[in-house]
């Protein structure tokens, strides 16, 4: 299998960018095609995408340029200086058959007072394996064949295309390329082509005088017959589409009414949740109260109690200081007149120092008081500590509680309960629509079938009208009938081919991508080309999907798409994480890389989004480009982490 990769892109005067260059060259034993492009939100990286699609195809994918004479491509800078400029983007790319491939487009402008008009001057050149082709449709055919247009909605992704892709606008786009790149759209223009060819016979069968005028009631009659038989083929495939939008409306009121179908026990849920919580709560405020009462006695007496220490200890050490004995050695002293250490008699200075003490209460510790004391503080720090216990069970099941109620509410927040009635409403409505839209197709189905059979009866008349020399008018219009019939039937197998081809090969991505294995069991490309995505119990689950798992599935179509049309050009998608947190952050970044084993893939990071997972990215990315805007607003790269390197 071919495979294209994207080797360097120039700009030259394209918006922020004024001369600037990047290169996606991999170190060669790298297994992986994975680039990185990091920049502040407003540096220019949706820029940088866009540039590639405005030197492809003239125009912007997600902008509003959808010219190459669009003065709004001209950098801002070259409005400081009247005269001539150009806007020049230059794609580099190769593929695994070592072929080389440049495509340059360049537009001249001319500016004056600041102001900027085209000069209609647009070139387009295509290079292969240097052989260049100047004119500019030979050009386009070339980029066409390299990376179809009708494909670049499968080439290059955002964050919000990632998540809304199969919308039932991008569904109406995806039927439409699917017929292209089929060959579908070629056979129904062919047999268009062929239903020209036999009214153009049936108009040369020749009649007999008495006949022209039933002839030609019954051509008038044909004609109507086909107009009204094409008629009713496009609105029965319109019908099939309106009811495949119907059924997928219907699987969002399911959805939301199987959220609001617990509303009553989910209402009583959060009322016990919430008084499980007041009592949570109350509990906690208890044990603080207790715990700040428990830790200020505990610090009054810890705060004291190297001096009630020292003055018990000092008690057995006395000399002349009195102050630390115990008050009914002191009132012994002062009765016996004896010095209660050394037991001589006290003279006057003793004396009074005893009775000093003895009169300051507030001197003096017994050892049962110190005893007490110490008793007092290991009860305190004890009670402490079962309050500490008590909070650290108490404050996770808080936490528990309020996450519980989170959730519980959040169930029931967007929809009130009133809403019930509507959605039921809504869902009667839906099925009544889906009913008569079924009948519709059967009633279409059986208009198609007698108008077909009116239309042979009625060319039969005609041809029954016939004189001899019209039986080679006839033979025509026999082998274009028969013709038209097995461009039909081609029409119905191709048909069938593509969509069991198209959702082989999601089924093979998603089981190599999706990391729920067991999330999607069935996958359905309906008769209009829209996907549908069922669980293990049959119920269409597109709308369910996480914003992960629909980026998953998007990637795995757009893959699909790749294959079935034979193109495997480079995919690059600007901020495909914007709407991604949690584990799935990084699940998306392993599945890039894993993407990126057979395909090029570049993705496009705000610095918060590379912050969050720089570690992960640094180790799987090939290259990791910074960008930067210097002092005269133009983007650098202001570093660069290549693998290898």
């Amino acid at each position: 299998m071919i495979i294209l990769r994207l080797e360097k892109i120039k700009l030259y005067n394209f918006k922020q960018y004024r001369d600037f260059e990047i290169d996606f060259s991999k170190f060669p034993q790298d297994n992986k095609d994975f680039h990185v492009i990091v920049a502040k939100m407003g540096v220019g990286k949706s820029n940088l995408l866009e540039a590639i699609n405005w030197c492809l195809y003239g125009k912007e994918l997600f902008g509003n340029i959808a010219k190459p004479t669009d003065p709004n491509v001209l950098s801002n800078s070259c409005l400081d200086k009247d005269g001539t400029h150009t806007v020049r983007v230059v794609l580099n790319l190769k593929d695994t058959d070592k072929n080389e491939y440049f495509i340059n487009r360049y537009s001249k402008f001319k500016v004056s007072d600041r102001k900027a008009t085209s000069l209609n001057e647009v070139y387009l050149i295509f290079g292969k394996n240097n052989e260049l082709v100047r004119k500019e449709l030979d050009a386009k055919k070339e980029v066409e064949i390299l990376m179809p247009e009708d494909l670049r909605d499968h080439f290059f992704f955002n964050g919000e295309r990632l998540d809304n892709y199969f919308d039932n606008v991008q569904s109406e786009k995806i039927t439409k390329v699917i017929k292209k790149m089929s060959g579908l759209d070629t056979l129904e223009n062919f047999k268009e082509f062929l239903e020209k060819v036999e009214n153009r016979y049936i108009k040369m069968i020749r009649v007999n005088e008495k006949s022209e005028t039933q002839k030609e009631e019954l051509e008038k009659n044909l004609n109507r017959i086909k107009v009204e038989k094409k008629e009713s083929e496009k609105l029965l495939e319109k019908t099939r589409g309106d009811l495949e939008a119907t059924k997928k409306e219907l699987q969002d009121v399911d959805l939301q009414l199987e959220k609001l179908k617990e509303y009553e026990n989910i209402k009583k849920q959060i009322e016990l949740l919430q008084k499980r919580l007041n009592d949570l709560n109350s509990t906690r405020k208890n044990i603080l109260k207790e715990k700040v009462q428990t830790v200020l006695e505990l610090s009054t007496l810890m705060f004291g109690w190297l001096a009630v220490e020292k003055v018990y200890q000092e008690n057995f050490e006395i000399d002349f200081n009195y102050n630390y004995l115990p008050s009914n050695v002191i009132e012994n002293a002062l009765s016996e007149n004896k010095c209660p250490v050394c037991g001589k008699e006290l003279d006057e200075l003793h004396r009074n120092h005893l009775k000093y003490f003895s009169s300051n209460k507030e001197f003096v510790i017994t050892k049962k008081e110190y005893m007490e004391l110490i008793k007092s503080i290991k009860d305190l720090e004890i009670k402490r500590r079962n309050l500490n216990n008590q909070l650290s069970d108490t404050l996770p099941k808080i936490e528990e509680t309020e996450q519980e109620l989170y959730t519980a509410e959040a169930n029931i927040s967007q929809t009130a309960s009133e809403e019930l009635g509507k959605l039921y409403r809504r869902r009667n409505e839906l099925e009544s629509q889906i009913q008569q839209l079924n009948q519709r197709i059967g009633q279409l189905d059986s208009k198609i079938e007698i108008l077909s059979e009116k239309e042979k009866e009625t060319e039969m008349k005609i041809s029954e009208l016939a004189i001899q020399d019209s039986s080679n008018i006839n033979k025509k219009i026999d082998f274009v009938r028969k013709i038209e019939q097995i461009i039909i039937k081609t029409m119905l197998n191709r048909k069938k081919e593509i969509r069991d081809e198209i959702t082989s090969y999601v089924e093979e991505y998603l089981s190599k991508l999706m990391w729920k294995r067991d999330l999607i069991k069935k996958v359905e490309i309906t008769e209009s080309f829209s996907l549908n995505i069922f669980d293990s119990y049959e119920n269409m689950i597109l709308n369910r999907l996480s914003g992960g798992e629909r980026s998953v599935l998007t990637l795995s179509f757009a893959l699909a798409m790749h294959k079935a049309a034979g193109v495997n050009a480079p995919i690059i998608i600007d901020r495909p994480l914007a709407n991604i947190s949690g584990d799935t952050y990084d699940k998306l970044i392993e599945m890039f890389a894993k993407i990126s084993e057979e395909k090029q893939i570049i993705i496009m990071l705000t610095d918060k989004e590379y912050q969050q997972s720089a570690e992960l990215l640094n180790s799987l990315a090939s290259t990791i480009h910074i960008l930067e805007m210097n002092e005269t607003s133009e983007v650098i790269i202001s570093d660069r982490i290549a693998k290898g390197e």
